[in-house]
């Protein structure tokens, strides 16, 4: 990029009548994205001291200065000087003296070159703005490359003055830089090279914290410097950074916080080597690549033995403002604590990983759209360093982690790396540190072989199968359109995606991102179903067949998958593809399912919302545009699905009408963004937000994790969710690791790829899994009287069941006291002792089991005693129960006795009670009154009353049957003539 010669000013001038300008801007480059540049020509007899001037940039017809950069150096008579955007291309770069990444202007902006206060030249009309260009003569100032005509050799000096830029200048093609750095086509001459001393080590030097400034651009930026410092890091070799960091030793830092002490040198020289620890003297430029402040156009390199050691910097995450970072751009550091690995998509092709002081999450999965986002977002950006090996090299074979990454040998998100020692710089917009030795990592976050669910009875689930697209179903048909590029590419696609599914043991799948190409023999979730029935070695999987060729329009679809063995179809399966399921929303389909074991109906819907990619161009909806609050694009599309999808499903469109509902897939919101909310607000339970809360994921992003995956649960069956788990086979690992060949050596192709589930997809497997609706058994309340007999009935049992109950089982310290029969009648069992003295309430479970073999939860039985008085106890000794009525009055017929049996009781008093005309009670003795007469009294009837102290009474009727006592003799002497008879008759 050296100063090119104008040999032919001397021509020009020698033509001209008009006065020459010592400078003057030669040519004018507005050509594509940021190629832009102006050159600048001496046409006077003398050196020009650059530093003197500056050219200022007017924006869109303001009057103050929007750019300006400072010019520096010399420019020798007759030679020209080339100001261009450092981000344009390389073509243009090669011919500049200087570069600047400051805002650049197009084609309705002014330009003014001035010699401090004094106007040199200028283009353009300051404080007016033309539209898009100024266009006269058909000279345009857009998109176009002009040049100052010959004849003109004295600038504009009015800078407000009407511009035609046909009148001085002549035009050429957008991004014809064929003349620039000559004058106006004439050719180069042999310009004067101005000589920069580099001097010796021990001279004169610029101090780094003065380079580096204060701020995130330097002061010195464009200017020559000398600088002496110590090597920290080498990266010389043409596939690193092509360069080398130098920090100062500790008496040349000026202690200020703000500034930084170490810097990149780039090295353009190749074949002087940077020897770390060695102190070394560098001439360079200053400037401002990417972002980093850096030393590049090397003058010289000089070693000056070897340096003092350079202590590192202690840096802890995250920082408490951007401006920290800066401070500390380019210098030795040491990261004092273990650290995150929050992302490793460029592991395999960068070999880089970023890294925090946690795993951070998206603002809207912790936190409501707009400003708690947006305070989340500014707190994760102060805690990310990328951690970069210093190389250029992608796709390499070995990247992290030590020996190096394979499918055995991997580091996930949510891995740790232990503190270590690096130089802090800063490119592609991102902070980074490059280690000066090799990190050691920690399995913080370990790989599992299933999914981490133990409770449960069945399990509902959904994966994203990553545009499982099968070809022509026959073996060819490769490259598809979204999946893999060719047949072993597919193989190795399938192999993973078989081995999840089946690692999940789920019985019901909802599966996102499958081709949308039917349901016959040769379509894509036939092929998927042949492949898990091929492992299980079992006809077990089955489809759900929507009997049409194509759900929707795109090119991919939602399916479902089920066990045939666990659950069946219950109702008709539906889709709907009304707005706004027509396009961007993918169409959405619902069939209901019976679970055999428990009878229980539920009605399962898989959704796949709009991505937040791909902004509307009408920057007029409001609802869908990015409106900075975190959700980003299709807000409202998503947001009208849910609300479409809720009033869809009210209808029962599969016909089953069950409030069960399980809603799965891929939403495209985080847990706090409007369209999850909605789902809330409608009655549906994101069943992982309900068990863990908001920091789970599914999905990593920028570094950022989250939940874009999503399982909701309605009705009776939320109640009986298990458990829930977001399977990080996915998200959490490599990309590099997935099925792709591209860009993969043969070696890295045999390293890093396995048949297992891990980076089978980007997005992980939800897995959710649900109790049986089992048998209910209500807690019961019943009264009884103590000491009731067995075989009394207490109650019926109260149950529900949609399946037949085939036994009752009574349990608990009183259970032996009752029993149940098989319709679940309670009946007091034999030889039951039911006191209230010993026990007023009993207490026992019941359970019911189901003729397919649920058992319901205990119920509580309670039976309450009722206390019966405790009654005396009457007994009469010797009472005949037949007397003659020839017995003689005063006759004792029995002796009374009675005992109380109340607690503490006695008796106070025995009564004779009727019976009176015939009986007397006196002493205890119950005795004849007067005579009887069988004719007219056949009977004697009477009670006796015992009352106790308690006041407690029992009255004891008795009946003596009286008995003629002729009729008495009569039989006597039949009886002794027929034993007389008999006796005389057999001897």
């Amino acid at each position: 990029m050296s100063i090119k010669n104008l040999c032919a000013v001397a021509v020009a001038l020698a033509l001209s009548p008009q006065l020459q300008a010592e400078l003057l801007i030669s040519e004018y480059v507005e050509g594509s994205s940021n190629n832009k540049a102006i050159e600048l020509a001496n046409l006077g007899s003398t050196a020009v001291d650059l530093s003197l001037y500056k050219l200022q940039m007017f924006f869109n017809g303001n009057t103050t200065a929007a750019t300006t950069i400072n010019l520096t150096g010399t420019l020798a008579p007759s030679a020209v000087y080339v100001i261009a955007n450092s981000n344009s291309v390389a073509a243009l770069k090669d011919k500049a003296q200087l570069l600047n990444s400051s805002s650049w202007y197009n084609g309705d902006d002014a330009l003014v070159l001035s010699k401090g206060d004094q106007v040199i030249d200028s283009f353009g009309q300051v404080g007016v703005d033309p539209g898009s260009a100024w266009n006269s003569g058909g000279v345009s100032t857009v998109d176009k490359s002009l040049r100052r005509k010959a004849s003109v050799t004295t600038g504009d000096i009015t800078t407000t003055d009407v511009f035609d830029p046909s009148l001085q200048y002549e035009q050429f093609a957008q991004d014809d830089f064929s003349d620039i750095g000559s004058y106006n086509g004439t050719g180069p001459g042999t310009p004067e090279d101005p000589v920069y001393v580099h001097g010796q080590c021990g001279d004169a030097t610029t101090l780094i914290s003065a380079i580096q400034g204060e701020t995130e651009e330097s002061p010195l930026k464009g200017q020559t410097v000398s600088v002496e410092a110590v090597v920290t890091a080498s990266f010389q070799d043409s596939t690193g950074l092509k360069g080398f960091f130098i920090q100062e030793e500790a008496a040349d830092q000026d202690l200020n916080a703000q500034s930084s002490e170490a810097v990149f040198v780039y090295d353009n020289l190749s074949g002087k080597a940077a020897v770390v620890g060695d102190k070394v003297r560098v001439s360079a430029v200053v400037e401002e690549s990417f972002g980093q402040t850096q030393l590049a156009k090397l003058v010289d390199l000089t070693s000056c033995g070897a340096g003092e050691s350079i202590a590192a910097v202690p840096v802890t995450l995250p920082m408490a403002s951007l401006s920290q970072f800066e401070a500390v751009e380019g210098m030795k550091v040491r990261l004092t604590e273990r650290l995150v690995v929050t992302d490793n998509y460029g592991l395999g092709r960068y070999n880089e990983l970023s890294l925090s002081s946690e795993r951070l999450y998206q603002p809207t999965q912790v936190a409501l759209p707009g400003d708690a986002a947006k305070a989340v977002m500014a707190a994760n950006s102060l805690n990310k360093l990328v951690l970069d090996d210093g190389s250029n090299l992608q796709n390499k074979d070995t990247v992290y982690p030590a020996p190096g990454l394979s499918a055995t040998n991997t580091v996930r998100v949510g891995d740790e790396v232990l503190p270590f020692e690096a130089v802090l710089g800063y490119g592609f917009s991102k902070y980074r540190v490059h280690p000066l030795t090799e990190p050691v990592f920690v399995s913080s976050n370990p790989r599992t072989e299933q999914p981490a669910i133990s409770k449960g009875d069945y399990r509902i689930a959904s994966i994203n199968v990553l545009n499982y697209f099968n070809g022509d179903g026959a073996g060819n048909g490769f490259p598809t359109s979204r999946g893999a590029s060719t047949a072993v590419e597919f193989a190795k696609q399938r192999d993973k995606i078989i081995a999840a599914i089946s690692a999940m043991n789920a019985d019901l799948v909802g599966l996102l991102e499958i081709e949308n190409d039917g349901f016959a023999e040769q379509s894509a979730i036939a092929d998927l179903v042949r492949g898990l029935n091929e492992k299980a070695g079992a006809d077990l999987w089955a489809f759900v067949d929507f009997a049409m060729p194509q759900v929707g329009t795109d090119a991919i679809t939602s399916a479902m998958i089920y066990r045939k063995d666990k659950v069946v179809q219950a109702g008709s399966a539906a889709v709907t593809t009304a707005v706004p399921f027509d396009y961007g929303n993918r169409a959405l389909i619902s069939q209901s399912f019976k679970l055999p074991q428990s009878a229980e109906l539920l009605n399962f819907t898989v959704a796949h919302l709009r991505s937040k990619g791909s902004c509307p161009s009408d920057k007029a909806d409001l609802a869908n545009i990015d409106s900075g609050d975190g959700q980003g694009c299709w807000n409202g599309v998503r947001l009208q699905a849910v609300q479409a999808m809720h009033n869809w499903l009210a209808g029962y469109p599969t016909g089953v009408e069950t409030d069960n509902s399980v809603i799965v897939g891929d939403f495209n919101a985080y847990m706090q963004e409007d369209p999850i909310r909605a789902m809330n607000d409608a009655g549906y339970v994101q069943v992982s937000q309900q068990l863990y809360g908001n920091k789970v994921s599914s999905y990593v992003f920028n570094g950022e994790s989250g939940t874009l995956d999503h399982v909701f649960a309605a009705g009776e069956i939320k109640n009986r969710v298990a458990e829930v788990t977001e399977w990080a086979i996915n998200a959490d690992e490599p990309v590099i690791l997935d099925y792709n060949e591209e860009y993969k050596s043969e070696l890295a192709k045999a390293n890093f790829y396995a048949p297992g589930p891990f980076r089978s997809s980007d997005h992980d497997p939800m897995v959710m899994s649900v109790y049986f609706a089992k048998p209910l058994v209500e807690d019961q309340f019943f009264l009884l009287d103590e000491q009731s007999a067995a075989g009394t009935v207490v109650g019926q049992i109260v149950t529900s069941s949609a399946v037949a109950i085939a036994d009752y089982q009574l349990s608990g310290e009183q259970a032996d006291l009752f029993s149940i029969n098989s319709t679940g009648q309670l009946v007091v069992a034999s030889g039951a002792e039911l006191d209230f003295e010993n026990r007023q309430v009993l207490r026992f479970e019941v359970t019911v089991q189901t003729d397919t073999g649920l058992v319901s939860e205990p119920a509580t039985v309670e039976v309450q005693l009722n206390d019966l008085p405790e009654l005396p106890v009457v007994t009469l000794e010797g009472l005949p129960s037949v007397i003659s009525d020839s017995i003689r009055p005063g006759t004792v017929l029995a002796t009374v006795k009675a005992q109380a049996t109340g607690n503490n009781a006695s008796i106070q008093s025995l009564q004779l009670i009727d019976g009176d005309k015939y009986l007397t009670f006196k002493n205890g003795q119950l005795a004849l009154k007067k005579k009887l007469n069988s004719k007219h009294q056949p009977e004697l009837k009477f009670s006796i009353k015992a009352t106790d102290s308690l006041g407690v009474s029992t009255t004891v009727t008795y009946v003596i049957e009286v008995k003629d006592s002729k009729g008495n003799a009569v039989v006597q002497w039949v009886i002794s003539v027929i034993k007389a008879v008999l006796g005389w008759l057999f001897g």
